[in-house]
Formats: C-alpha cells, structure tokens, sequence
C-alpha cells in the first residue's frame, strides 16, 4: 500500500491540475504549436521550403539588421514601406542560427500559438472561463490560422497584439485602472510596428474611452495616456524615417501605393486583378525611379487615386462595395473548394454567434461595442483600400470570441430553459 501511495498521489495531482483552466489552457497551446508544426511540414511545403512572395522581402530586411547593414532595400536606401516588427524579429533568428530556414518558420509558428493563449486571456476578461476556453479551441482549430503559420507574414502576429490590445483596454475599464490603459497604449503601440493598419484603431478606441468612463477626468486622462504611450513606442520609427526623407513621414510609405492599386480606372475591386494590372501596367506608368523616395512615389499615387475618386464618386462607391464583400466572404470560385470549405467550417460557422452577440451586446457600453469598433474600424480600410480574405486575420480573433460568447449565452439560454420544463 505504502508504494502505491506516491502513485495515487501523483494521479491524483494531475487530476487536479486538468481540472484547473490553466492545465487546459497549456495542453490546448501545446497542441496548437503541434499541429502547425505538423501541417507546415506535410501539407504546406515543408518548414524548409524557399521564401516566396512577401516573404522575401521580409528575410531579405532581416537578413540586411543582422549583418549590420542597418533597416535598407536591395539599392541600399533606408527602407520606409514595411514596418519594422517582423524583420527585426526574424533578424534575431538570422544572428543565432545561420538564416535557418526551418528555425525561422518554426518560430513564425510558435508566434502565430500565442494566438492560444491571448484569445484565452480577451475571452475570460469579456465574459468567463467557459468563453476563454472556447475561445482558446477554437484558435487552436482555426483553419485559416494554421495555415499561414509558418509563412513570414504580418497577419497572425499582428491578430495577437490586437487581442492583447483589446485585453489591456477590457481590464483597463474593468479595474478602473489608468495602468492598464498605460499598458494598452504600449501594446497598441508594438501592433502599429507590426502592421501599419494598426493605427486606424487608435479613434475608435478614444471614442470608446470617452463611452465606457465614469467621469470626464478618467476619459481624458485615460485617452492621454494611450495616446502618449501609444506615441514613445511609434515616435523614434517615425523618427526614424522622417530624417531619412528630410521631413515628417509616418512609420509606412506604402499606403499611397496600396490607394492606388485599389482605385484607379482599371480597378476591380478584386485584389488578384488589380495586384496584377498595377504589377503589369500601373507601376510601369508611374515606376519607383522616377521619384527621389518612396514618401514621394507614395504622395504621387495617393494623388493619383485621389483624383480618380473625385472624377469617378459612383464607380469608388461601387468598388468599395465590391471589396466590403471580398474582405468578409466566406466563398471564392477563384480559389480550390477546398479551402472554401474550410473558411466555411470555420469562419461560416462562427460568424452567425458572432452576429448574434453583437445584436445583444454590442451597442451597449462595454467591452463588446470595444470589439465592434475595432472590427468596423478594420472593415473600413480595407474597403477603401485594398481587401483580401487574408487581410481580415488581424481582426478575425475578435470575431471568435464574440461567437464564443453568443455560443455559452444561448447554451445557458437552453440549459435554463430545460431546467424548467
């Protein structure tokens, strides 16, 4: 009996362990991790495989910090179009293991887990346990997630410094605390370094502020403080460029470029059409070279597309329509069915709890109409820029946790419901 004691009690604390959320918590992250790992390396070309696409731009930056060579494009001018996060992180792996392929897409799928986690963290503090959890499964399982994880792209790590965005703000509001506010603004400042879309969130987040406060010292001091430590984390990168150009630049120069691709007279609406027109015909109209740097190439095609919209406000309204449905179908007859069905196993499935929730909750003051905004916020760029499916990762974890939470309101709805009968 006496040898069996240690077992049983062994046992025993697992057991107990299990039953406690962050036992589950960890198990479902670990075989989140797992399985990104996995599909990376059978169904998604190997974690081996060549860059491609963006990522070569990416790598090529990464590659340029870690011999010492400073943030610069292939010509050797300082780099101003993508935000600095990604490289810099990727720089790090490059220094510690020889621009190893295989690390880095093992790291890209180790960041793209956090997503576990902080989904856990957004959907506890919105409503409980049962909604952190869900929340946390479904990030584990999410189709589309998985399969960029391994890609060295923006979207899923800028999709987790959302969640931690919005997690900062929820507790902020909830503690009545201005630390926490303090935090959000350093983590709202860390996304727009990842993704430079980023920045669109910071109105409708003062706006919620202003909403949610008690008083009117707490909305302003708590909007200052986001702003101004939003700011000392953005500032030196715009800085940075500013005295690259000879006079103030924000932290990207790609969005003129990306207003232009999206309106103009041969636009479509449909990202894989105008990429290829504006690769095709656009760019050589108007090619990089012929600008002294890419902030002025940048103004030239936003002028362009500005003057496009004002001559044509039927045809700008029809393409915004047309990208509004791009950016949040869940069906392409332009890519292979299968992973139609796969975005409408997942995303299709969810997004009727979501919509759910947000009829319920989403106009009032709280938490809820945080996420609403942000959302709407994201769906606005994309519908005057540029839209894609992939583009409507960032803000599809705010999109989960609302359907968890519409999903536990209707089950206790039922619960209650039987109870009676």
């Amino acid at each position: 009996m006496t040898a069996q004691q240690p077992q049983s009690g062994r046992q025993k604390s697992t057991t107990q362990w299990l039953r406690k959320p962050c036992g589950w918590l960890l198990l479902i992250t670990v075989f989140a991790f797992l399985v990104r790992l996995g599909l990376a390396h059978v169904a998604v070309g190997g974690l081996g495989r060549p860059y491609e696409g963006d990522e070569c731009s990416y790598t090529q930056l990464a590659a340029a910090l870690a011999d010492g060579r400073g943030y610069i494009s292939k010509d050797g001018t300082p780099h101003t179009i993508r935000t600095p996060a990604v490289p810099v992180l990727i720089s790090l792996v490059f220094r510690l293991t020889d621009s190893s392929n295989v690390v880095v897409r093992v790291v890209m799928c180790l960041l793209a887990t956090l997503l576990v986690p902080v989904c856990y963290l957004l959907g506890r503090s919105l409503a409980d346990e049962r909604v952190g959890l869900l929340s946390a499964i479904a990030a584990a399982l999410f189709p589309n997630w998985i399969w960029f994880s391994s890609y060295i792209l923006t979207d899923l790590l800028a999709a987790a410094s959302i969640v931690l965005l919005v997690w900062a703000l929820v507790e902020g509001w909830r503690r009545d605390s201005l630390s926490w506010f303090m935090a959000a603004g350093l983590l709202g400042g860390g996304g727009i370094l990842v993704r430079a879309t980023n920045m669109v969130f910071v109105p409708g987040i003062i706006f919620w502020i202003f909403l949610v406060m008690p008083t009117w010292r707490r909305r302003f001091v708590a909007a200052i403080l986001v702003c101004v430590s939003l700011a000392c984390v953005v500032a030196p990168w715009s800085i940075r460029n500013s005295l690259a150009f000879g006079r103030f630049a924000s932290v990207s120069t790609q969005g003129g470029v990306a207003f232009w691709i999206g309106n103009n007279p041969e636009a479509t609406g449909v990202l894989t059409h105008d990429f290829g027109h504006w690769r095709e015909v656009l760019s050589k109209q108007m090619p990089r070279e012929d600008y002294a740097n890419s902030l002025e190439w940048s103004e030239a095609c936003k002028a362009k597309a500005t003057q496009f919209i004002r001559e044509n406000p039927g045809r700008f309204l029809r393409l915004c329509t047309i990208r509004f449905v791009e950016f949040w179908k869940i069906y392409s007859p332009r890519v292979p069915l299968h992973k139609s069905l796969m975005v409408i196993a997942s995303f299709g499935v969810l997004l009727p709890f979501a919509i759910l929730q947000v009829i319920r909750r989403g106009w009032c003051r709280g938490p809820e109409m945080l996420l609403v905004i942000l959302i709407a916020s994201q769906t606005a760029v994309h519908t005057v820029f540029t839209a894609i499916i992939r583009y409507r990762i960032p803000i599809e974890p705010l999109v989960v946790i609302l359907a968890a939470s519409g999903l536990v309101w209707l089950l206790d709805r039922w619960r209650a419901s039987s109870a009676r009968v």
